[in-house]
C-alpha cells in the first residue's frame, strides 16, 4: 500500500487509520507530548538548519575575504620595496643627505636630513611626490625660518619639520655617498618674474625654457591660505585659463590634481621666478621704452596710466615692482616733495622684492613693500613701458 509522507501529525497514516486523537494526547509520542509541542520543535530544528546554513555561507566569504587581503599585502609590501630598491640604504639610518636652499641661485645648505625616496609615485599625505622630487626625513635645520618647499596645514618652517619627512626637489639634495637621485635640469639664475595682476605666462618649474600655461596672477601674498596653507615667500597664486602642456606635473601637488591639464581653470601655486608677463621686454628694449630721460614737459599724463615695470634703483636690473606711471611732470608733487626731471609719478600696485628700497624714501615709505598702494617717484631710466 502506499503511504504520503507529511509533517502534519493530523493528516498522517495513522490518524487517517484510527481516527482524529483526543484533546492534549498524541497517539505514538509518549507522554506529555501534544500537536503544539510537536509543531514548536519542528519550526525550531528548521530555523536552526537555516541559521547554519547561513554561517557555512559566511565563513566561507571570510575565507575568500582573507586570501584576497593577504595577496593586497604581499603587492604592497613588493611595491614599497622596488619602488626604494634602486636608493637603499643597508644601514639602519638610511643614506644621510644635506638640504639646499630650494629658492636661492646658490647652493646653501639650510639642513640634513636621510633619503627615503625619489620614486614619483610616493606618496607623503596622501599626495605623490611627483617628477624631480624627493621624501627627505628632516634631521636638523641650520636655518630654521626658512619655508620648506611644499608647506603643509602643520609644517611651513624647515625648523618645524624636523623629525619629519617632507618633500624637496631633487636637484636640492646632496646624498652622502654622490647617489644622487635623477637631476632635473637647473633653474637657478633664471629671472624673476613680474607680478602684475594682468595676463602672465608659466614656465616648466624644470625647464626655464617650456612655457606650459598662461593665466592670471592672483596673489603673492605669503600669508595667504591656499589649500588650508600658506601660499609662502617667492611663490605666487595663479589661475589656469590656458593649459599648454597637460602632462606637465603641478608645482605644488595636490590630493586631486597631479597634472597641468586638471588644473584648467584652477588656481594653482608657482615659483616667482618661474613666471613671466605675457608681454614682458627685454632688458636690452627697456633704454627704448622708458619715459624720455630729458623730459622738461609740463603735460600730465595722468590719464594714460601707462603699466611699467620698476628695476632696483641701485643698478641690478632687478624687478622690484609693476604699477602705473601716474605722471612725468617735473613739477608734480610726491609726498609733498617735486618729483623733479628725468622722474615718473608711479603708483605701486605690486611688490616683487619686498626689501628693496625706494628712489627717494620718507618718514612712511623705505621699501617696495611699504610702497604698494601709494605713488612714488621713479627714475625714468629704472623704468620700463609695458
Amino acid at each position: 500500500m502506499d503511504s504520503t509522507s507529511t509533517d502534519n501529525i493530523r493528516e498522517d497514516v495513522v490518524s487517517q487509520v484510527l481516527g482524529i486523537d483526543r484533546p492534549g494526547r498524541l497517539r505514538g509520542m509518549g507522554r506529555g507530548a501534544t500537536v503544539t509541542k510537536l509543531a514548536f520543535l519542528q519550526a525550531r530544528d528548521s530555523h536552526v538548519q537555516k541559521l547554519e546554513a547561513t554561517q557555512a555561507e559566511l565563513l566561507t566569504q571570510l575565507e575568500e575575504l582573507r586570501n584576497v587581503v593577504s595577496d593586497l599585502a604581499a603587492k604592497k609590501r613588493q611595491n614599497d620595496e622596488d619602488s626604494t630598491s634602486e636608493f637603499r640604504d643597508i644601514s639602519k639610518g638610511g643614506i644621510r643627505c644635506q638640504l639646499l636652499d630650494w629658492y636661492a641661485t646658490d647652493d646653501v645648505v639650510i639642513g640634513e636630513g636621510e633619503f627615503c625616496s625619489s620614486e614619483p609615485s610616493y606618496k607623503i599625505g596622501r599626495i605623490p611626490l611627483g617628477p624631480n622630487a624627493t621624501a627627505v626625513t628632516v634631521k636638523s635645520a641650520s636655518v630654521v625660518e626658512v619655508c620648506v618647499w611644499r608647506p603643509s596645514q602643520t609644517i611651513v618652517a624647515l625648523g618645524q619639520a624636523v623629525g619629519i619627512k617632507i618633500a624637496w626637489p631633487s636637484d636640492k639634495i646632496i646624498l652622502d655617498n654622490d647617489m644622487n637621485p635623477s637631476k632635473p635640469p637647473n633653474t637657478v639664475g633664471s629671472e624673476a618674474a613680474d607680478q602684475s595682476v594682468e595676463r602672465v605666462q608659466i614656465f616648466d618649474w624644470n625647464d626655464e625654457n617650456d612655457m606650459i600655461v598662461e593665466g592670471v596672477l592672483l596673489s603673492t601674498d605669503p600669508k595667504k591660505i591656499v589649500n588650508h596653507v600658506p601660499l609662502g615667500p617667492n611663490v605666487a597664486l595663479v589661475k589656469v585659463n590656458v593649459v599648454v602642456n597637460p602632462v606637465a606635473y603641478l608645482w605644488r601637488l595636490t590630493e586631486k590634481i597631479s597634472l597641468m591639464g586638471d588644473a584648467l581653470s584652477q588656481n594653482i601655486v608657482w615659483p616667482i621666478k618661474m613666471i613671466h608677463l605675457a608681454s614682458v621686454s627685454t632688458p636690452e628694449e627697456s633704454t627704448k621704452k622708458s619715459p624720455p630721460s630729458g623730459s622738461t614737459s609740463t603735460g600730465n599724463s595722468k590719464g594714460a596710466k601707462q603699466k611699467c615695470i620698476l628695476l632696483d634703483c641701485n643698478g641690478s636690473g632687478e624687478h622690484v615692482a609693476v604699477g602705473r606711471v601716474s605722471s612725468t611732470d617735473p613739477a608734480e608733487k610726491v609726498h609733498f616733495v617735486p618729483l623733479g626731471l628725468n622722474a615718473s609719478k608711479v603708483w605701486v600696485e605690486v611688490s616683487k622684492v619686498d626689501n628693496a628700497k625706494v628712489w627717494k624714501p620718507n618718514s612712511e615709505v623705505t621699501f617696495v613693500s611699504d610702497a604698494v598702494g601709494t605713488t612714488v617717484a621713479w627714475p625714468n631710466d629704472k623704468l620700463i613701458l609695458l
